[in-house]
């Protein structure tokens, strides 16, 4: 069992301005969210959860997995999990790659992508976008001009059908 810790103000800002200075965001979004932390995984969930002992509780998880703090990496650490850009994305206004149909598909796949148009996109972590979809994010390497996917084994589609 994990130790889940409920993040104070200054911790839940922290994360939030890592994450609006990496994506430039609409941060209101998660103002009536409570953060919570399990190792470098981050949760939110309501704030009813404040009014619960979890203390006297065994739990695993609790509320929605929206990213992982990445802390070897110097910039763009706040890696967002494919609902974590869900949430995110259609208010972000940087680091945002558009893919099209065959990219997708490779993508969701568990592919890398091969980037030719970096134009405006900063080493780190980017947020992947396919037509109104958000499909989670991935380490964008720009002296290779490549974007590294972190979709887990699990959730990838073996068989794409259109």
């Amino acid at each position: 069992m994990r130790q889940i810790n409920i993040l104070n103000t200054r911790e839940k800002k922290r994360i939030i301005h890592e994450i609006k200075d990496r994506f430039a965001f609409d941060s209101s979004i998660l103002d009536h969210y409570v953060f919570l932390r399990a190792g470098q995984r981050v949760y939110i969930t309501n704030r009813a959860l404040s009014k619960i002992d979890t203390d006297k509780l065994r739990i695993d998880n609790i509320g929605l997995y929206i990213a992982t703090i990445e802390d070897k990496l110097k910039t763009g650490r706040i890696r967002l999990s494919i609902e974590g850009s869900q949430l995110i994305g259609p208010s972000a206004e940087k680091n945002v790659l558009k893919i099209d149909s065959r990219e997708f598909k490779i993508w969701i796949s568990g592919g890398d992508l091969q980037v030719e148009n970096t134009h405006g996109l900063e080493s780190g972590f980017v947020i992947i976008k396919f037509g109104d979809d958000y499909a989670g994010s991935g380490l964008f390497i720009k002296s290779q001009g490549i974007v590294r996917n972190y979709i887990p084994k699990e959730r990838r589609l073996k068989n794409f059908f259109e």
